[in-house]
């Protein structure tokens, strides 16, 4: 009976040791078109049981965009200021108990640290305090709906990014974290700081035959506005012209 006992205390021990931890969903590797801008879309997820679920009530994260190869640095950046269309998205975190949606303010911060807009800071809370339940099984939450383009002078056709979620939880007060609503730190997936892989590309075939004919029919337009009909020729019949 007593070795029983101790083996049901060592389970819940060991059952209470399982921390549930949020995760931070980034898709895989991406394209930007050079001269034009991407939309990518963040997620986060619990692997916390449905009967005990993380409460999410804040959160704050900070990205980067770093160049793999020095010579690409700046090529691709974040949009300053960023749209933040999450906030107005059903499938938001805190959809209609947004704090910052509430107070008008903006959501993200870009700023640089290496390069040209390579950081991003951004975050919210929820309005009512109740924060969001996340527990395995559930739909993804929208996090964020970052804008990056590949528009500066200094992108270069075939340049790679890493596009890296900061894990700077050593510091006293990271810049990365989510909390409950009493404030206690959620724990965060190692896998949520795995890099996504950014490659700026030449644009699709189809949109260079769309740009080549549009090009070509402005052209052809012009030519016939400023073109003199063969009939426009007024007639010169006159008494004294010949017959």
């Amino acid at each position: 009976m007593l070795i029983r006992i101790l083996c049901c205390i060592a389970v819940l021990y060991a059952c209470a040791q399982v921390r549930a931890d949020v995760f931070v969903v980034l898709p895989g590797s991406s394209q930007v078109m050079i001269g034009t801008s991407a939309t990518l879309d963040v997620f986060v997820a619990s692997n916390a049981p449905a009967t005990n679920p993380d409460n999410l009530a804040s959160f704050a994260a900070m990205f980067l965009l770093i160049p793999l190869t020095p010579s690409s640095g700046g090529g691709i950046q974040f949009t300053a200021p960023q749209a933040d269309s999450q906030l107005r998205d059903s499938a938001y975190v805190f959809a209609n108990d947004s704090l910052i949606e509430f107070q008008g303010q903006n959501a993200s911060i870009i700023s640089s640290v290496n390069h040209p807009n390579d950081s991003f800071l951004g975050g919210d809370a929820s309005l009512s305090g109740n924060g969001a339940l996340l527990a395995a099984g559930d739909p993804l939450r929208l996090l964020f709906r970052l804008n990056l383009n590949a528009t500066s002078s200094t992108a270069r056709i075939g340049s790679r990014f890493q596009l890296v979620l900061v894990d700077d939880s050593a510091n006293t007060d990271p810049l990365t974290h989510f909390r409950d609503p009493d404030q206690n730190d959620l724990a965060i997936d190692p896998a949520s700081f795995t890099p996504v892989l950014f490659t700026v590309v030449v644009p699709e075939p189809c949109s260079l035959c769309s740009s080549a004919l549009g090009v070509l029919g402005a052209i052809m337009a012009y030519r016939n506005r400023n073109r003199r009909p063969l009939n426009s020729t007024p007639r010169k019949d006159s008494a004294d012209s010949p017959r």
